[in-house]
């Protein structure tokens, strides 16, 4: 049965559609995520156990601490203070891991370190306000410049997007009609169109009759803004993805996108509206090409599962014995270390390109370094 506010957001969603015709996907999942007050995202987080899905810090604390281990060097190579900009943190869950590992393993980072938690949502409980070095901000402007680290964990997949069709040699753009129908028309901004000019047009990229696929617009502007922000040090996003070639291959006929509630994974956006998550794989390829658009250069793209070992997350594993099940989920390739991958870009920073990164000689990724 439809929850009070299901129906108050699916009325206004619908009313949007009488007055001003059909809509893009990207603003229909706008409003279905992050509709003020009713919006999926606008309500409670609902990660874990009893919740709609997992994340890695959910997980274990063990990926904090390992996140932590990056702050920490990172520090000490740039030779003094390194802040951390954490960008969609939520409820600080993850926050309170990176400076709680701090605090008990480099209390030298963690007395020097500013924490800025950068996070659209409303107000909710936050559990890192503990730290006395820890803010919450909503945007970057409020962060302000910085040197050090920031990052993003399952930011850009939460991102509204356009869904596409390759129909008769050219990019049609799916809209959500009256009832929730779908149809196609031409892209509602020429951004569309030229998305793959960086690969050589649409012509290059081999799209099949009928094949549907993701475009997030907002995923550079995002990745260009925290270059901004960014004076020295690093970039370092994790999320599901893969690089533009494999993302939009012809064998992904439908796309990437899913829904998500209680643990169960869907293709019906249009049922249970401000109750289901509402996803799609990142374009790692865009990501990067913004950034080198915005002065950043590309450390290192492998896996989560790669980078976390890469970075020490077996050393921790160690020192916890009874919880082994639960931090190998956060690296082991059948389990969250192959689905999720890691960007690690710099700026400003040469002397972050040579034996800053350490590559361990356990290998668990292959094809993707």
């Amino acid at each position: 049965m439809e929850k009070p506010e299901q129906k108050e957001l699916r009325g206004r969603i619908e009313g949007e559609i009488d007055k001003r015709g059909a809509i893009t996907f990207e603003r229909f999942m706008e409003r279905a995520l992050y509709e003020p007050e009713i919006g999926y995202y606008a309500c409670a987080p609902r990660v874990g156990k009893r919740g709609d899905f997992y994340t890695s810090p959910s997980a274990h604390r063990a990926f904090g601490e390992t996140i932590a281990r990056v702050a920490g060097a990172l520090r000490e190579r740039l030779g003094g203070a390194a802040d951390i900009v954490e960008a969609g943190g939520g409820d600080g869950t993850l926050a309170n891991d990176i400076l709680s590992a701090l605090a008990r393993t480099d209390p030298e980072t963690y007395n020097s370190v500013k924490y800025t938690l950068v996070e659209r949502r409303g107000p909710e409980r936050c559990v890192a306000r503990g730290h006395k070095n820890f803010r919450r901000v909503k945007n970057f402007d409020e962060a302000g410049r910085t040197e050090g680290l920031i990052f993003s964990n399952e930011l850009f997949d939460a991102l509204p997007f356009h869904r596409l069709v390759f129909r008769g040699g050219k990019v049609r753009e799916i809209m959500v009609s009256r009832g929730f129908g779908e149809t196609e028309n031409e892209p509602s901004s020429p951004n569309l169109a030229g998305y793959f000019d960086r690969c050589g047009g649409v012509e290059a990229m081999g799209f099949a009759e009928g094949q549907q696929f993701e475009v997030c617009l907002a995923a550079a502007e995002i990745m260009k803004s925290m270059a901004q922000t960014l004076q020295k040090g690093i970039i370092l996003t994790i999320d599901y993805g893969f690089q533009t070639d494999e993302l939009y291959s012809p064998d992904r006929k439908t796309g990437t996108f899913k829904c998500v509630s209680g643990h169960r994974i869907s293709e019906s956006p249009y049922e249970n509206i401000g109750e289901q998550d509402i996803t799609a794989h990142v374009d790692f390829g865009n990501l990067e090409h913004a950034g080198e658009s915005a002065g950043l250069a590309t450390l290192k793209y492998t896996t989560q599962g790669q980078f976390l070992i890469d970075w020490g997350i077996m050393e921790i594993a160690e020192k916890n014995p009874d919880e082994i099940g639960a931090i190998k989920n956060l690296f082991m390739p059948g389990m969250m270390g192959g689905s999720f991958r890691a960007l690690m870009q710099i700026k400003n920073a040469p002397e972050l390109k040579e034996n800053f990164y350490p590559e361990s000689p356990v290998r668990i990724s292959f094809g993707v370094d």
